[in-house]
């Protein structure tokens, strides 16, 4: 018993090697590692507009830093394209959220469980029309529903290769508009009490 508690353990300290450095090849560049830390810092923040417990917040905001640790197998050339991504691309793309999940659930580390489901539902959208599963609603895990409006906050306002920033407002309209459509309306309305909008 002793015996398989230590290999258990000596395999999930493996993994848990395995999965730090996958994060690491994806955080090669500083407009990646700044977009991960906002995105765990807005994470956090709407989940205490929520309301949930500081455990949970912390939880949220340790486990986002994985949303996009799947992006380890998508090429550059994807990741950078200045212009839209053909629909092949698109679904070369669309993998990361799924082998996110995977590179994370080998783990027995909570804020690596939590990250998996982060990873393979931040994409998810209310309506169903997100990927990978095209979950609805409530069958889209909280952690989930939270970091996709942190994550689309800050690829909106962000400059990126293919798109210039969108002003504050056309940002925080997007998000009224879409609410209960694309996003969750309680961590939209949450999301809004922080930017003074509700």
């Amino acid at each position: 018993m002793v015996r398989e508690a230590q290999v258990s353990g000596c395999e999930a300290e493996l993994m848990e090697g395995v999965v730090s450095k996958r994060l690491d090849a994806v955080l090669y560049s500083k407009e990646t590692q700044e977009h991960i830390a906002r995105v765990s810092a807005c994470s956090a923040e709407i989940a205490g507009a929520m309301g949930l417990t500081d455990g949970e917040v912390q939880l949220i905001k340790k486990a986002a830093v994985y949303h996009d640790v799947g992006k380890h197998e998508v090429p550059d050339a994807l990741l950078n394209k200045p212009g839209p991504l053909t629909p092949d691309e698109r679904k070369i793309m669309e993998t990361h959220a799924a082998r996110g999940w995977s590179y994370l659930m080998v783990s027995i580390s909570p804020i690596y469980l939590a990250g998996a489901e982060i990873a393979k539902q931040h994409h998810e959208r209310w309506n169903g029309s997100g990927y990978p599963e095209g979950l609805k609603g409530p069958q889209i895990h909280l952690y989930g529903r939270i970091v996709a409006v942190a994550d689309v906050y800050d690829a909106l306002i962000s400059d990126r290769v293919y798109k210039k920033p969108w002003p504050l407002d056309q940002v925080l309209h997007h998000f009224a508009e879409m609410s209960g459509i694309l996003y969750d309306p309680e961590v939209i309305q949450a999301f809004l009490r922080l930017h003074g909008r509700v």
